[in-house]
């Protein structure tokens, strides 16, 4: 959905960006005084107290895995291939540098060496996960096959991956390979990796394929159907990949906090609401809004009010903002009776009314259709006067 900000055009677009309602740009601003549209007719004036402190809180579900639809496998050399296949995971964001990536899979895998005698072997296998312009890397180093070190986590402007290597396989002397893997040679490798924040937000891609296998005299060993013949069978299951949006763990439901705070002092009224969607914290989130740029969907960001305005609050900080902005000072509101004052036209809630050179917003009342006349009507008095101080993206403690 995308509206103006003054939300006097509204459009309703589906996700493939076609329109489905639209307003017309109406106006919704109505002059009402003794000879225009309506005229007041008893009634009271009520204050309501300043507001001291509002509360937005956004309670969102964080669970989406994006590694929900991939896999990876290989029967080595039969399928002519190392298993290898790209999968693009869509925008993923990042939370102003605080997200992070968890990925855990599990890895199965079998070593049939059927013309050899027993020998172990440790398989290599590499995972490319890209966002942006950023590849996740954690390189290895083999110096021989005892001896395997990795490097740290970090991003990468150039091609790279996080490298793994497998236990040896199998674990049994003078044991024929075949032997061992026709009963109870499925190894299994636990992956969990948790990445340093998320330096760009950007689209993602991810890849996983075997890439080496060496025996225990540290020689390099080839998939064959030759002589020696050599087949390695594998593939992952119960593949995860969840954004922490706050760098810890987004992955069930989660609440951030946004207040707005009246600068003013000696205010005693509080306001809390709960809201459903809002602006991330990362494409993850469930509920999260997108906006329609002109050419395609994109997460949204930061919001602005009025024409020309910064945009630089999440858009729960601006209703907050905007909240506290409208009630700073001790507000004005109309109880009473209007009596429509010229023919056919006629007010509702859609309309801002003037009144007295004040502007108002229709509260509620209810309407006489014989007489023409709103009775019980509230009508609050609206005027912005301050730019509260406010706080976004708190996880609630």
């Amino acid at each position: 959905m995308s509206f103006s900000r003054y939300a006097r055009h509204l459009g309703l677009y589906t996700k493939a960006a076609v329109m489905t309602y639209a307003t017309g740009g109406q106006n919704y601003e109505r002059l009402c005084d003794q000879n225009n549209l309506a005229r007041a007719r008893g009634g009271r004036y009520e204050y309501l107290a300043p507001i001291n402190k509002c509360v937005v809180t956004y309670s969102f579900w964080g669970g989406a895995n994006y590694a929900a639809n991939t896999g990876w496998d290989a029967v080595m050399p039969q399928d002519g291939t190392d298993g290898a296949q790209e999968f693009d995971i869509g925008e993923i964001g990042n939370n102003n540098g605080l997200a992070v990536l968890n990925f855990t899979a599990g890895l199965q895998h079998t070593s049939d060496f059927g013309t050899l005698s027993f020998v172990g072997v440790k398989h290599k296998f590499e995972l490319e996960i890209k966002i942006g312009t950023k590849w996740l890397s954690r390189p290895s180093t083999y110096t021989d096959f005892n001896n395997i070190t990795y490097g740290n986590y970090a991003w990468s402007s150039s091609a790279a991956t996080v490298e793994i290597w497998t236990s040896t396989v199998p674990t049994q002397d003078n044991q024929l390979c075949t032997e061992f893997a026709g009963n109870n040679g499925l190894q299994n490798v636990g992956i969990f990796i948790t990445s340093p924040p998320i330096e760009v937000a950007g689209d993602s891609t991810i890849n996983f394929w075997w890439a080496q296998t060496r025996d225990s005299a540290d020689n390099i060993i080839t998939p064959s159907g030759g002589t020696p013949n050599v087949t390695i069978t594998w593939g992952t299951s119960f593949e995860k990949l969840n954004i922490w949006g706050d760098g810890n763990q987004f992955e069930e439901n989660a609440e951030l906090l946004y207040t707005a705070t009246n600068s003013t002092t000696g205010n005693s009224t509080n306001v809390a609401l709960t809201s459903i969607i809002g602006d991330g914290p990362t494409t993850a989130a469930v509920s999260h809004l997108e906006t329609w740029n002109g050419s395609s969907w994109a997460e949204s960001e930061l919001w602005g009010a009025g024409t020309g305005a910064t945009r630089n609050k999440k858009l729960l900080e601006l209703l907050a903002s905007k909240i506290v902005s409208i009630q700073s000072t001790p507000r004005q509101k109309y109880v009473g009776q209007l009596i429509n004052t010229t023919s056919n036209v006629f007010f509702d809630a859609f309309h801002r009314l003037q009144i007295n050179n004040k502007y108002y917003v229709f509260l509620g009342g209810a309407f006489e259709a014989v007489s023409d006349t709103w009775t019980n009507i509230h009508l609050f008095h609206v005027k912005t006067e301050l730019e509260p101080e406010t706080t976004a993206d708190v996880p609630r403690s």
